[in-house]
């Protein structure tokens, strides 16, 4: 892996095969062109071309992301999502470089585990997160609720009536898609 560019083009080619192998060089790749990862993995005295599995590799704190741009190369993000921050004021930060790539980078994962979006409806319970204008998780529901070409796939915000309503229409109809309730657990209790 020598860029971003040849990190897309190898991602969607990953399998179970040569998993590993991909994991090992993008882990290389960050160590020599992401100066934080490069710095955690000094001071920790790790010696990237001694890491030879990916139970070696080191995680980064999410502490880190709420300190540091955490980014390889230098470019310009066209996107900045920001995590709840519901431990506190301190929220981390995720800089995106290509939006339409981390969504159907989304996507493509989804489907490897549960097949293509258009099979299901998607409805979202997310009120507190729907409000914030950098929400990785509205972006990517929003992506997904249109992937699926479904008109009942979306959000609810607070309208438990509705999201009822729509759940027993889709069952009525003896749809063969599968509906997918994706909510914040505070919101599901309430519901």
């Amino acid at each position: 892996m020598r860029s971003f560019k040849s990190f897309q083009q190898e991602l969607f080619r990953v399998n179970n095969q040569n998993f590993n192998d991909f994991a090992l060089n993008l882990f290389l790749y960050q160590a020599k062109n992401n100066p934080v990862y490069a710095h955690y993995l000094s001071a920790l005295d790790i010696e990237p071309k001694q890491v030879k599995t990916i139970e070696q590799i080191p995680c980064l704190p999410v502490s880190f992301f709420k300190r540091h741009r955490i980014t390889t190369e230098s470019w310009k993000e066209k996107i900045v999502y920001e995590s709840s921050g519901t431990t506190g004021l301190n929220v981390s930060r995720h800089y995106v470089r290509e939006e339409k790539f981390y969504l159907e980078n989304c996507e493509k994962t989804f489907a490897h585990f549960y097949g293509p979006l258009w099979n299901y409806h998607m409805l979202f319970l997310l009120p507190g997160y729907m409000e914030r204008g950098n929400s990785s998780l509205v972006s990517m529901a929003n992506y997904f609720a249109k992937c699926t070409k479904s008109s009942y796939s979306g959000f609810y915000l607070h309208n438990y009536d509705d999201l009822l309503k729509t759940i027993d229409k889709i069952k009525k109809r003896k749809d063969s898609r599968k509906v997918v309730l994706c909510g914040v657990s505070f919101a599901l209790m309430d519901l």
